[in-house]
Formats: structure tokens, C-alpha cells, sequence
């Protein structure tokens, strides 16, 4: 059972090495905010059938506490997070009572094998050792692999073109070395041992790039230890054979009134902007 954000590397299908697509925006140097919104990873077939909600009266999620900005306490003791914004909205978009309660991390698919729980919500991994036990939702987030460079870099645009030659930052025995490998082995690959490692060695200047999972690139960038020293290049790598498929809400096997009323309203939600503004109150940059 693997957390699916493991700052280390829903539906959108993203080939070699090509980035995510998208039209040309402006961005501001100092937030790395954009007026765009984010992409839309998940769409229902065109042949879906809206559940029938009317025996849905409520829905009980569990999550963990101590996963920031996902699922954790605040100050005063509060549940709050990225995962528990989220649940709050699908019970809102189906008009349903919402509870929401932490458990350990090990105890959470468990309780919905054991029906303790509707669903869990708590950024777990849509992969075949999972599906084994749970059902999932759409994914409902992805951590894409980013190249970040330092501020008055000369790249504007990561390829294996314009990172010929260059010295490229990244974490041995990841899927992001060997996803690099694989695409870009026309650059200078540098691998180190650990994730500080690699992003000190792209602050001090001793590599042009560095390559590796977006999330933590992300509040490394926008805290304190950068020193305000980096940004991202354009570009986000979803490929799912290096990078897995995202993390969705897992519901009991076979539930699949539960997984269609879940996949109704993040439809919902994504339409309707409120996904984007959960996004931005939990996350500083743009991912995508």
C-alpha cells in the first residue's frame, strides 16, 4: 500500500517525452501564478448514467492527520488539507451530509475493507496492488515531473535539444533518473543520493537543471531554503509507465454506486472552478 504523492514521482495521456500541452500564458516571475485553469484530468464517458442519489444521504470519509497540505491538524486541532477541502466540496456537490475522520495510515484501506468507512480520501496510489483490494475513483490528482533551473537561466524550453551537453540534476535509482535516461540521454545526467542533494547542487550552480517530482520542487521553490533562487521550466511529465497513474478516492471492491456518485461530483466540482480554488489554497505555484 504506497501514499500516491510520495515526493518522489485523471486520465490524461501524455507520450514519450513530450510535456503537457498547453496554450501560452503569462506567468508571474514572483508567484508563479496564472490566470489559466488547471488541466481537467478526468471527463465522464459520454455514455455515463448520473447516479441515482436519492438513498444517498451521506458519505464517511476517512483520511490520515499527518500528510500537510493533504490531510493534517492545524493549530487548534482542526482536520484540514487539500484531501479534506476536496471531501467537503463532493458532499456539497451531492447535497450530502459530510463526515470526515483521521485514521492511521495503515488502518485506512483496511477500514474499507471492513466497511467502517464510505470511502478514503487520503492520496493513496491508483496501482495494481491496490486495485487488488479497493475500488477508485477518477484520479483526482497527479504529481508531475518537472525540470526547475535557477533564476537568469538561458533555458527556456526542456528538451533533449536545448539540454544537450548540459549538466541535469536527479535523484539516483528514481523513475525521474530513468525516465531521463530513457528521453534525455543526450544531456549530462548527474545523479545523487538524495532529494536535498539534488536541489542544493542546482541553487549553488554546479548543474544547469534539475529533474524530479513537481510537488516537492514546488514548495522547495516557493520556501525558504531555495533562498528564491529557482522556477520551473514549462512542461509537465505525466507518463504513466515512469510516473503511475495518480492517487484517486478508494471505495470497497465491488461499491460501485459509491465510486459513480464520487465520480459524478468531482465532475461537478471541476466544472464549477471550486476543484481549481482548493488547488490554489493549498498549493503556492502552478503544477501544470
Amino acid at each position: 500500500m504506497h501514499r500516491f504523492v510520495c515526493f518522489l514521482a485523471l486520465l490524461a495521456v501524455v507520450f514519450c517525452a513530450a510535456p503537457v500541452s498547453e496554450p501560452a500564458r503569462a506567468q508571474t516571475a514572483d508567484t508563479g501564478r496564472t490566470n489559466a485553469p488547471l488541466p481537467f484530468y478526468w471527463h465522464l464517458p459520454e455514455d455515463f448514467v448520473p447516479p441515482d442519489l436519492t438513498k444517498l444521504k451521506g458519505i464517511n470519509f476517512l483520511t490520515d492527520s499527518d500528510y500537510p497540505p493533504f490531510n493534517y491538524r492545524d493549530e487548534g486541532g482542526d482536520l484540514v488539507g487539500f484531501n479534506v477541502d476536496l471531501a467537503k466540496a463532493l458532499c456539497s456537490a451531492l447535497r450530502v451530509r459530510c463526515r470526515i475522520s483521521a485514521r492511521k495510515w495503515s488502518d485506512l484501506i483496511p477500514a474499507i475493507e471492513q466497511k467502517q468507512a464510505d470511502a478514503v480520501i487520503a492520496s493513496i496510489a491508483i496501482n495494481a496492488a491496490n486495485r487488488e483490494k479497493i475500488d477508485f475513483s477518477f484520479p483526482y490528482y497527479r504529481s508531475p515531473a518537472r525540470f526547475i533551473v535557477q533564476n537568469q537561466s538561458q533555458i527556456a524550453n526542456p528538451t533533449p535539444t536545448t539540454l544537450e551537453g548540459k549538466p541535469v540534476g536527479v535523484r539516483v535509482g528514481t523513475a525521474h533518473e530513468a525516465y531521463l535516461k530513457a528521453f534525455f540521454g543526450s544531456a549530462d545526467i548527474r545523479s545523487y543520493q538524495t532529494a536535498t542533494q539534488v536541489r542544493e547542487a542546482l541553487r549553488i550552480g554546479e548543474v544547469d537543471a534539475v529533474f524530479g517530482d513537481g510537488t516537492s520542487f514546488m514548495f522547495w521553490i516557493n520556501g525558504t531554503t531555495s533562498r528564491g533562487c529557482c522556477k520551473f521550466l514549462p512542461g509537465a511529465f505525466l507518463e504513466s509507465r515512469y510516473f503511475g497513474n495518480g492517487a484517486g478516492i478508494a471505495v470497497m471492491k465491488g461499491n460501485t454506486e459509491m465510486r459513480d456518485a464520487l465520480n459524478y461530483a468531482l465532475d461537478r466540482i471541476k466544472i464549477s472552478g471550486a476543484y481549481d480554488r482548493i488547488y490554489r489554497k493549498h498549493f503556492p505555484l502552478d503544477l501544470y
